[in-house]
Parts: structure tokens; sequence; C-alpha cells
């Protein structure tokens, strides 16, 4: 059975998890919200969101109308935000350009969404009002702790050179996710400082460009003007 979150976005979670109690869907809500102003988008074409453990991994589907998460039950709510943020990224990249560049930094921005959009919950629920979202705002600081602990120790400057081993790796699979869990935790501090660019992402992926440097260049020139600063100082840590 689905829930309507918006009039035409519904959410059906886990119906073969027999834990019904705590249902995850006061989180996907609090998640949608978020990444709706973050975004400047509305909720204006259909979207399902369904949570299906028997999948084995969240996606967002190539004709961006469902999103399957699949996490470990009802009750993990930080898992279920963690995965919806990953996935609501790629979805509102893709409904304004689909053509597929810059593969690994999208990925790297969804996993950068994940952390981030989850820290903006447990911000906001540990001042709450709410008994529920107050007692789950410090299981969801906990989980945010897990994902800052870096698994990989990559030179980002080595993906501005086509020719380096890490380039051609990153290309080849852009979801190497330890790696993209290091590329979130360097962008982390700009976008804390600038939420605003967060409405310039959609632009990654209009921007059909090998080259890194004029990749940088193109999307600050397309930007907002208020963004601009923000970018060049995500292009310095890869020149």
């Amino acid at each position: 059975m689905t829930t309507k979150i918006y009039d035409i976005w519904h959410y059906q979670k886990d119906e073969n998890d027999s834990s019904h109690y705590n249902d995850p869907l006061i989180i996907i809500r609090n998640v949608c919200d978020l990444m709706l102003e973050a975004f400047d988008e509305n909720p204006d074409t259909f979207l399902l969101i369904t949570d299906d453990k028997q999948r084995g991994y969240p996606i967002c589907l190539d004709n961006n109308m469902q999103i399957y998460l699949s996490t470990a039950g009802n009750t993990y709510w930080a898992q279920n935000a963690y995965q919806l943020s990953h996935e609501l990224c790629h979805h509102f990249i893709k409904k304004k350009t689909p053509i597929d560049n810059n593969s690994w930094f999208e990925e790297s921005i969804c996993e950068l969404a994940s952390i981030y959009f989850l820290s903006e919950t447990a911000s906001l629920w540990s001042n709450s009002t709410n008994a529920v979202k107050l007692f789950y705002s410090s299981s969801i600081t906990e989980y945010i702790s897990e994902l800052l602990i870096s698994r990989s120790n990559i030179d980002l400057k080595q993906l501005s050179i086509q020719s380096s081993a890490l380039y051609k790796e990153m290309n080849a699979d852009p979801y190497l996710r330890d790696n993209n869990n290091y590329i979130a935790t360097k962008l982390l501090p700009i976008f804390k400082k600038t939420p605003s660019l967060w409405e310039d992402i959609y632009l990654i992926r209009k921007l059909n460009i090998k080259d890194l440097n004029t990749f940088f260049t193109k999307w600050s020139q397309l930007a907002k003007k208020e963004n601009v600063g923000s970018i060049l100082e995500i292009s310095e840590l890869f020149l």
C-alpha cells in the first residue's frame, strides 16, 4: 500500500518487514521537504518511492518516475534517509538534463547529498519539540559520523589528468563508493557554506566535457552569480 507524500509523489515502505511500528514516512517526508527547498524544485512530476529489501540496492530508474530503496528494514530511518537523499539527487539532476556525463562526479555529489541532508535533518530534529524526532536525532548524528570516516585517500588532482590511473579508473567505474565518499567529504564544507549550490547541480549533466578545467569554467559561467566563488573553490580541489 502506498502513502501520499505530495499530490503525485507516493511512498511504499517494505511490506515484507514485520516491524510496522516506527513508520519511516516521517523521515522520508522530512528529506523530501529539505531537498525540494534546497534544489528549488517542486513535486510536479509523478514519483513513486518504494523500499524493497529484496532488490539488493537503491536506484533511480532511467524513466525518472520511480526510486527504489533497499534498506535493512522500516526501523532503519537513517538508512532510509541516506538512500533517498542519494537517489533523489539523481532524480533532480535527470529531471532537467537527460544527457549523462561526468558520472563519477555526479555519484560523488549524490553521496554528498546523503551526508548533507542527513546532517540537516539531525540539526533540525535535535531542536524539535516532537519527541520522536528528538529521540532519533542522536542516532542520525552517529550514522553521519560513520559516513565521515574516510575509507579512501585519493589525490583529487589526478582526476584532472586524463592519462592518470585514477582518472581512467573512476571513468571506467563511477561507483567506487569509498572514492565517492572521500570526494563528498571534501565538498561538504563548501556546500555547507553555500547551500544555493544545490540549485546549480543539474548543470553537471548538461556539460558534456571531459577536461575538468573546461568543465568547471563552463559550470561557473552557467551558474548563479552567488555560486561562482564556491564553484571556483571546488575546482581548486581538482586542478
